[in-house]
């Protein structure tokens, strides 16, 4: 998966998710859910290795700025899969 076009700043490798599981995830994702930002939103997806993970995107300057593996316990997030 190429990431043309996107932009990364250092908080988004903080967690040690990859440049390319995190360009996988904004492609291809899961479901999203709207940042309180209003120009972000939090985009889930499955890395290579089967992790659930947690993008934050701004869609407005196409900038990745935050990526995590999502906790199993975390409310709303797994409940439904």
């Amino acid at each position: 998966m190429s990431d043309t076009g996107l932009s990364f700043t250092a908080s988004a490798f903080k967690h040690g998710v990859d440049r390319e599981t995190i360009a996988s995830i904004i492609a291809d994702l899961l479901f999203m859910k709207y940042h309180s930002s209003h120009t972000a939103i939090i985009l889930y997806g499955f890395a290579s290795d089967g992790k659930m993970i947690e993008v934050a995107y701004d869609f407005q300057t196409r900038t990745a700025f935050h990526a995590m593996p999502v906790k199993p316990s975390k409310k709303g997030i797994n409940d439904g899969i």
